[in-house]
């Protein structure tokens, strides 16, 4: 995620192909607010890092904040297939 700075710095030699990014899943359906159907939503794209761990907890929240290291050199997913013992999702 960030690297640190030394004195022979050179942006122009260095690569930055992994930027953490937070996801917004708006309009998520309740039994869909489980950490491991987000975290697995996460990973599908990048390497999941974190959950608004509020999210899971509050009824009302209509949207997901997931954090998620993705690798821009790649291409995303077009789609995501979740299971969990509730049935699947696209």
């Amino acid at each position: 995620m960030a690297k640190p700075w030394f004195v022979s710095f050179d942006l122009s030699i260095e690569s930055f192909n992994k930027i953490p990014l937070c996801l917004r899943l708006p309009n998520l359906p309740h039994h869909l607010r489980i950490k491991s159907l987000l975290e697995a939503m996460g990973n599908a794209l990048g390497d999941f890092l974190l959950v608004d761990s509020t999210f899971c907890n509050v009824f009302q929240m209509t949207y997901a904040h997931v954090l998620v290291e993705i690798d821009v050199s790649k291409e995303l997913p077009k789609i995501i297939k979740l299971v969990s013992p509730y049935g699947s999702w696209y």
